[in-house]
């Protein structure tokens, strides 16, 4: 048993020695790194972000910018990064390998659902060692919001096409409450879905009507609904015509 120790010995002292010695002639030992870097950029947009050249806005005193990164594909937490809004950029580092939907806050203050000014779209990235880092620089309106809308046909509750109607288009009329602006747009029936332009922000009375020509087919019931952040979405769901012949 002494002999099988000291054998031992011998053998841990043989390798100590060999990596001492490579250490000492400038071989170095290389540990693969597994993590990988996001460097972020932001523009806030003041208007509307669609326009060919749109107004950016400066970041305030005290504005926070949070990085929020959350995997597509496993139970692990987001990861979220806070930064000064006024340095326009930001360095997220030590992000494991994977995919994830990338978005940003822009927060009055410290970040809470209260102080919420403005929220970009997300991105989907995907990290590797192939592409450890990655560039990505977002852009967003502060102070205007879009509502999002399907619609169907029905007659005697049986669904019906815009051709079974006559209906040829879909019109929404946005009525900002306690305000004067007010907003009119037209869609095509067949698209059954629609986007609205950008809007300010506020409480909104809306009013969707489907038509053939300028003549009114149906209404949907008049709906309440707000905008009440930065690109905000706000998906009013489906609406309904029933159309009676």
């Amino acid at each position: 048993m002494d002999g099988e120790k000291q054998m031992k010995k011998l053998v841990f002292a043989a390798f100590l020695s060999i990596a001492l010695m490579q250490l000492g002639t400038g071989c170095i030992i290389l540990v693969e790194d597994d993590d990988a870097t996001l460097d972020v950029t932001w523009t806030l947009i003041a208007g509307d972000p669609q326009v060919s050249n749109p107004d950016v806005a400066a970041c305030r005193a005290g504005e926070t910018i949070e990085v929020v990164s959350t995997p597509t594909s496993s139970s692990n937490d987001r990861l979220v990064d806070l930064f000064d809004c006024d340095r326009n950029r930001g360095l997220v580092s030590d992000i494991p390998y994977g995919t994830y939907e990338v978005h940003i806050n822009l927060y009055d203050g410290n970040p809470s659902p209260s102080n919420l000014i403005a929220q970009s779209d997300a991105v989907e990235v995907s990290l590797d060692e192939d592409r450890p880092d990655v560039d990505l620089d977002f852009s967003f309106t502060i102070n205007r919001g879009q509502f999002f809308f399907t619609w169907s046909i029905t007659e005697n509750t049986a669904s019906r096409s815009c051709a079974d109607v006559g209906g040829d288009t879909t019109a929404l009329r946005s009525e900002l409450i306690g305000g004067t602006f007010i907003d009119d747009d037209l869609y095509d029936c067949s698209d059954f879905q629609a986007h609205t332009p950008f809007l300010p922000l506020g409480s909104y009375r809306l009013q969707v009507s489907l038509l053939d020509g300028q003549v009114v087919l149906g209404d949907s019931l008049v709906r309440r609904s707000s905008l009440d952040f930065g690109n905000h979405l706000n998906d009013l769901g489906n609406l309904e015509f029933a159309v009676v012949q």
